[in-house]
């Protein structure tokens, strides 16, 4: 597990993350932070999730709209997420 004063600096996926248990852990990382992918169905409320917790922790926030029960959009990935970082940890609500 990741600890709080590690976290700056990684790029944390939170799935999940626009909702209920989900929406609070993005902020976990962020809090700590951490750079945000944000993964949920809904590219809206993605949008307003990751602009909320830009502003909020002043962290990058990528939001990726991908329905995890589908195995086609498991092997999608961020185009931009080179600009995020090369240490990554995985927060997740989602079980895959």
């Amino acid at each position: 597990m990741t600890t709080a004063a590690q976290m700056k600096g990684l790029t944390a996926v939170v799935t999940g993350a626009t909702t209920g248990i989900g929406a609070e852990i993005a902020n976990q990382p962020a809090a700590h932070g951490a750079n945000l992918v944000l993964v949920a169905r809904s590219a809206e409320h993605l949008e307003q999730s990751a602009a909320q917790l830009h502003a909020r922790h002043g962290v990058d926030a990528l939001d990726l709209p991908l329905d995890l029960s589908g195995r086609g959009s498991r092997t999608a990935s961020p185009s931009n997420s080179t600009r995020l970082g090369s240490r990554w940890t995985c927060w997740s609500t989602t079980r895959v």
